[in-house]
């Protein structure tokens, strides 16, 4: 089975395969594969963008229609993708997408000698809930601070800002901590942030806390694309952080608040947190507020200095 890089008349058909989201026309390699009708039936490309945890390499995305698996495109796909992935000197090839276990996309990359990579958990909140249960929860620590005459230390300080209103230099401050804490290159985190990127944060609905000196508290940051095609009101907070000095605090509270705010403004009725499955803070705080699903995922990773099914 053969596969073609892609040009400009199979860039269209690639991207309704990958997600529009997806542009390969950005990426550092891109292929086709076809059916036995010549159709495009398959798709992969690799991210110009590299990961560093738990080994340096580009991310991977491939699919292929439902209608066209089992006769050989997806390996094929994976062989191109790796073999250019060693042209690089990568370590290593990143799934793009998370997977739950027993599912057909874990299976299939089990089959191309993937590992399941770090977990994240996932949590599906319902917006209008978490307005109501954060309001609720901040009612109670406001009450028990006043009773014991903490109240003005508790909210003394934190502001509440949208991604779009802070400075360049406040994004890289926010992109080098992100790298830091959940892993990737702060560059490409940074880049995500710009108004042209296909994946960047959403300006308006992603949420930045500082203190009065605006030293950095925390973050969420909402990806601009929703992350279901076939749920156009789901958002996407793709990652939480708060300082550790804040976690037992009301920020937590605050920042889902603001984001639930934000996307019931836009209509959203509910959203996706992301967090690593190690960040028991975070994890334990979606729990309390009820979550619709849950479950813990993993990112297939294949580490290129072994031998594997997929060589």
């Amino acid at each position: 089975m053969e596969v073609e890089w892609i040009t400009p008349e199979t860039l269209l058909p690639a991207r309704m395969l990958l997600g529009l989201a997806d542009d390969p026309a950005r990426a550092d390699a891109a292929w086709i594969a076809r059916d036995s009708q010549g159709r495009v039936a398959g798709a992969a490309r690799l991210s110009r963008a590299w990961q560093r945890l738990p080994a340096r390499g580009p991310n991977a995305a491939i699919h292929v229609a439902r209608d066209a698996r089992r006769h050989g495109l997806g390996r094929a796909l994976v062989h191109a993708a790796l073999s250019r992935a060693r042209q690089l000197g990568a370590e290593a090839v990143h799934a793009s997408t998370l997977v739950a276990p027993g599912t057909e996309a874990s299976a299939f990359a089990a089959a191309m000698g993937f590992d399941d990579g770090p977990t994240t958990y996932r949590a599906v909140l319902d917006a209008q809930q978490v307005l109501e249960e954060c309001a609720s929860l901040l009612g109670r620590l406001e009450s028990r601070a006043a009773r014991s005459r903490t109240s003005e230390q508790w909210l003394e300080g934190i502001r509440i800002h949208s991604l779009g209103e802070l400075p360049t230099e406040a994004h890289r401050a926010i992109a080098a901590k992100q790298a830091e804490v959940l892993g990737g290159d702060p560059g490409e985190v940074f880049r995500r942030m710009r108004q042209d990127h296909p994946e960047r944060f959403d300006p308006g609905v992603s949420v930045v806390l500082t203190d009065g000196q605006q030293g950095l508290i925390g973050f969420g940051l909402a990806n601009v694309a929703p992350i279901i095609r076939d749920r156009p009101d789901d958002g996407l907070l793709e990652s939480v952080y708060i300082e550790p000095s804040h976690r037992r605090g009301p920020a937590v509270l605050l920042l889902k608040r603001a984001i639930a705010e934000r996307y019931l403004a836009l209509g959203a009725r509910r959203f996706t947190i992301l967090t690593s499955a190690e960040h028991r803070d975070t994890r334990r705080h979606a729990e309390r507020l009820g979550p619709i699903e849950q479950d813990v995922l993993s990112r297939p990773i294949l580490r290129l200095g072994r031998d594997s099914n997929a060589h």
